[in-house]
């Protein structure tokens, strides 16, 4: 997680997945037969119920086998300040530390493009040689 928050200093898609790591739904349960874009979480919907408990069953019992760091954070899901105490635990200070975001560039500035030049190998004309 660490490295994600640094890199995601200057790399906006990997902030977004961080903020998503962070703030996402609890559980999510898709049709992605009929849903393939996951858009209609329907782990809350009544006529889903047992499938969804089967599966929390299912993924309890292979954290358990499997000694799973984030078994207590999977436990303690619905209160909030026990998860967050065990995501704290296991990923330190980066877990509630805010990503940030990178300045936006003005249409037209070039310093970054350069800035990302510089950092670049430079490439062989004869890269056989």
């Amino acid at each position: 997680m660490k490295a994600m928050v640094e890199a995601a200093e200057t790399d906006p898609y990997i902030a977004q997945r961080v903020k998503m790591f962070r703030y996402r739904a609890l559980e999510e349960f898709y049709d992605l037969k009929n849903d393939p874009d996951c858009l209609d979480n329907m782990v809350n919907k009544s006529d889903h119920g047992s499938e969804c408990e089967r599966m929390r069953s299912a993924l309890h019992d292979w954290m358990r086998r499997t000694h799973d760091p984030l078994l207590p954070a999977f436990e303690n899901r619905h209160s909030p300040d026990k998860l967050k105490a065990v995501l704290t635990d296991v990923y330190g200070d980066n877990y509630t530390q805010a990503a940030q975001r990178p300045e936006k560039r003005k249409r037209g500035d070039r310093t970054n493009r350069q800035e990302r030049k510089k950092k670049q190998p430079a490439l062989r004309e004869n890269p056989g040689q």
